[in-house]
């Protein structure tokens, strides 16, 4: 008996023993189950004696110096291969490549080119010396918001940028030297919200195929670094750079196919370097630079596509404009407190779109726009209240959309609109309180919507509207005008299809001016008239067919 136990716990003891053919710990005794990478054997070959077999990964077993140095077994060590995961890749990436970190920007470091866009952003990534090897990316290059990148300089070898060049949000981004071999960017060139003081590093740069971009750069003095660019092919934006005092660096262009943007530079004083610049394609837009006293660095600027807006400047005059004899699409000229003429503007004679000339507080006449045949769209001339006429249209004749000359407080007449023979919208003379008639509007013989004729204080007469006779579309309003004694000048009107409001002008009283308007197709108020008598209220109705209500009667002289 006592034999019997004795052998059997030998028996277990030898079970426990064995590995019970799981090879779990893959110790070369079995291959049912093997764990390693040989065929029917778990005995891992290593020809070589490196310490690496083929199973763990040595592409090259017949030569010791190669352990796990070429992933791909493409015959180029890891360390030199752009992309290690692809046998038919060793200078180029083929695709776009995100870096988030800098272990991810050193794992291209052997890259040459980059056939894609390359994206570095949102992260803190200190340099970008493994990137010295970079000298195309066809695609887009974006280096974006990494808090601890102080330079460039890894990107020395870069020549070609295919897509667009984003540099942006860099507090710590202090010089851009190392994109000194860089040559041409075929898409746009956007420089933003970075501490660089001056752009020397792009001095190799002669062509942006697309927009040129410079904006929120706090600290940044000058483009002098721009000085060898000699195109852009589209706009070109320089805004919001608080301290910068020169453009001269913009000084080979000589043509912006888009729009060019001057806008929110405080410390400019001037744009001479845009001196050698003929034509804007876009729009031409100079505002809110409140040290630029002159446009001087425009003179050989001949014409813009689109919109011109001149706000918000120290400028006294544009006479920087003197060559400029097209512009199709706006003008605006606004909020400009030392302005004080227009002369610079007297070779445009059309306006391909609206025209206003707002808020210029030391502006005195307009005789720079004595060539001004046409314009487009809405005429408007606001506050200028040292403007005391409008003599420098004398050459206006079409008004194709409104014309508003609104609360010009020194403007005491219109003749300078004699000329005018057409105006294609409303018609509008308000608050001018020295404004005494309204001759100069005597060329015009027909509108096609509203005449608004309101608070003018010292207008007594509207005499110079008795050449207007098609209004059978229109609505007139005459309000608030104290020294109008009557409406004499409205004789050839003999229909209106919209309203007629006659309220609160205090010294009307007469009538007789709208005696042949028997037919109005809108509403009719006429009331807090003090010295109209109701009785010649209550006659006008009487003779007049109203296709709207009479809304409002009262307030007129019932006394008489």
């Amino acid at each position: 008996m006592l034999l019997e136990r004795l052998w059997c716990l030998f028996l277990v003891c030898v079970l426990l023993a064995l590995p019970c053919g799981c090879d779990g710990d893959d110790d070369d005794s079995a291959t049912w189950n093997d764990d390693d990478t040989d065929a029917g054997s778990d005995v891992d070959v290593d020809v070589d004696g490196d310490g690496v077999s083929v199973e763990d990964g040595d592409c090259n077993d017949n030569d010791d110096t190669m352990p796990l140095q070429d992933a791909d077994c493409d015959g180029v060590l890891t360390q030199d291969d752009c992309n290690d995961s692809d046998a038919a890749v060793t200078e180029t990436w083929f695709g776009n490549y995100t870096a988030n970190s800098a272990s991810e920007v050193a794992a291209i470091a052997a890259c040459v080119a980059i056939d894609g866009s390359l994206t570095i952003s949102d992260s803190a990534v200190p340099e970008l010396s493994a990137l010295l090897n970079l000298t195309a990316v066809t695609g887009d290059l974006i280096i974006g918001n990494n808090s601890e990148l102080s330079n460039l300089d890894g990107l020395a070898s870069l020549a070609m940028v295919g897509g667009d060049l984003v540099v942006h949000g860099h507090d710590s981004l202090v010089n851009i030297d190392g994109l000194s071999t860089l040559a041409t960017v075929g898409g746009d060139l956007s420089f933003l919200y970075n501490a660089v003081t001056e752009l020397s590093g792009l001095s190799g740069l002669t062509s942006v195929g697309a927009m040129l971009y410079v904006l929120g750069n706090p600290a940044l003095t000058d483009l002098d670094g721009l000085s060898n660019l000699a195109a852009v092919g589209g706009s070109l934006s320089v805004h919001g750079n608080g301290v910068l005092t020169s453009i001269d660096g913009l000084s080979n262009i000589t043509s912006v196919p888009g729009d060019l943007v001057v806008w929110n530079n405080h410390r400019l004083p001037n744009v001479d370097g845009l001196a050698n610049v003929t034509s804007v394609g876009g729009d031409l837009l100079l505002n809110e630079n409140h040290d630029l006293s002159n446009l001087d660095g425009l003179a050989s600027l001949t014409t813009v596509g689109g919109f011109v807006q001149i706000v918000d400047n120290r400028v006294t005059d544009v006479d920087g404009l003197v060559n400029l004899t097209t512009i199709g699409g706006k003008l605006f000229v606004c909020y400009n407190d030392f302005l004080t003429n227009v002369n610079g503007l007297a070779n445009v004679s059309t306006v391909g779109g609206r025209l206003l000339l707002s808020r210029n507080t030391a502006l005195t006449d307009l005789a720079g726009l004595a060539g001004l045949i046409s314009v487009a769209e809405d005429l408007e001339v606001w506050e200028n209240h040292l403007l005391t006429n409008l003599d420098g249209l004398a050459s206006l004749t079409t008004v194709g959309g409104g014309l508003f000359i609104q609360s010009n407080n020194g403007l005491t007449s219109l003749d300078g609109l004699q000329s005018l023979t057409s105006v294609g919208g409303q018609l509008s003379i308000g608050s001018n309180p020295a404004l005494t008639n309204v001759d100069g509007l005597s060329g015009i013989t027909s509108l096609p919507s509203l005449l608004e004729i309101s608070s003018n204080a010292s207008l007594a007469n509207l005499d110079g509207l008795s050449n207007l006779s098609d209004f059978a579309d229109g609505s007139l309003y005459l309000r608030d005008n104290p020294a109008l004694s009557n409406v004499d000048g409205m004789s050839g009107i003999l229909a209106a299809g919209g309203d007629l409001f006659i309220e609160r002008n205090d010294n009307l009283a007469s009538l007789a001016g709208l005696a042949g308007l028997t037919v109005l197709g809108g509403n009719l108020k006429i009331n807090t008239n003090a010295a109209l008598c109701q009785s010649t209220v209550d006659a006008f109705i009487a003779a007049c067919t109203i296709g709207g209500s009479v809304q409002d009667i009262s307030g007129n002289d019932s006394g008489c």
